[in-house]
């Protein structure tokens, strides 16, 4: 409903959101944050695994098995934060459609009235 002024506060707050959400850089910046975080923790355990090694605390069968869980490991977050990035956009999506087809109805409302 139109007050006064001319104004709608909830469609205004509607077109606020929706700006908001079409954004996404808050969610890009975290999914980027874990990759980061994956990154360093990796190196950390590579620079640790070959110091074990140089060490003579790791036979090098035991160095080889490392690298590889090690690697099989960095893999699997790696394919856990790309699934959760598809996860996060697909809801992006979503709720951008519900959103613009409430303002669609919201604005044919007020087209009508």
């Amino acid at each position: 409903m139109v007050n006064l002024f001319g104004r709608d506060p909830f469609q205004e707050f509607a077109n606020k959101r929706f700006k908001e959400l079409m954004s996404q850089d808050s969610m890009q910046q975290l999914i980027q944050m874990r990759e980061q975080a994956l990154e360093v923790r990796h190196k950390a355990h590579i620079e640790t695994i070959n110091k074990m090694f140089e060490n003579r605390k790791f036979s090098p069968r035991t160095f080889q098995n490392k690298k590889i869980e090690l690697e099989k490991w960095v893999n699997k977050e790696r394919d856990n934060i790309q699934k959760s990035r598809k996860d996060i956009e697909k809801g992006w999506t979503s709720t951008q459609d519900s959103i613009k087809k409430v303002l669609i109805l919201i604005v044919k409302e007020n087209i009508l009235i």
